[in-house]
């Protein structure tokens, strides 16, 4: 899809609408054209509890969030909203929980080394 292809006849008298259908079009060139890139840290890599569950589902939240902001629709947008905010849920959730795991196997491997327990 490029400017020369897209169909840019905007039939409609309210300029509301206009205007909704030409930002859509320009978006949706502009986006195949030069697509948004996730820049990921990878910062996380380095805590024990942080592993390939947790990255894909928190990429995928991001995901949706990317969604969320770049659509005009109101109804779209709300439903993005409501799978960004699960998704959100469940990667703090799941990062709790495994943390938690991490610390309780550490603390029960080092019940008889109190200076282990120490550094934890």
């Amino acid at each position: 899809m490029d400017f020369t292809n897209t169909n840019w006849l905007l039939n409609s008298d309210d300029v509301n609408i206009i205007l909704e259908e030409l930002i859509y079009k320009s978006n949706n060139v502009i986006n195949s054209i030069a697509p948004i890139r996730n820049v990921v840290n990878n910062n996380n890599n380095q805590l024990p509890w942080y592993d390939e569950e947790i990255k894909i589902k928190a990429r995928h939240r991001d995901n949706l969030y990317m969604m969320f902001k770049n659509y005009l629709n109101i109804c779209e947008k709300q439903q993005y909203w409501n799978q960004v905010k699960v998704f959100r849920n469940y990667v703090v959730n799941t990062l709790k929980i495994k943390k938690r795991m991490y610390y309780e196997n550490k603390i029960d491997s080092n019940k008889n080394n109190p200076k282990q327990c120490g550094k934890l």
